[in-house]
């Protein structure tokens, strides 16, 4: 599991401190992998969006906006895998 965000990474580091998150958020101030992933909205400005994504590569569930806050279904999505 990792995050990915378009802020600096020590936006990212307090970030993760402050959800107390066991995995690595990744810094795309590129935005490189954000616009592969289509999380790009206007302004160029990241959509929140949880993707599951088997070892394969395969996109296997997504979810996003408001649902994408939430890991219930994420992980009960990667669980089934």
């Amino acid at each position: 599991m990792l995050a990915v965000s378009i802020n600096k990474p020590e936006t990212n580091k307090g970030f993760r401190a402050k959800l107390g998150a066991a995995f690595p958020f990744l810094s795309d101030q590129k935005r490189a992998v954000s616009r592969q992933y289509g999380a790009l909205g206007i302004f160029r400005i990241a959509k929140r969006v949880t993707f599951v994504i088997d070892k394969q590569g395969t996109i296997r569930h997504v979810d996003r906006g408001s649902a994408a806050a939430d890991p219930s279904s994420a992980i009960e999505a990667a669980t089934a895998l």
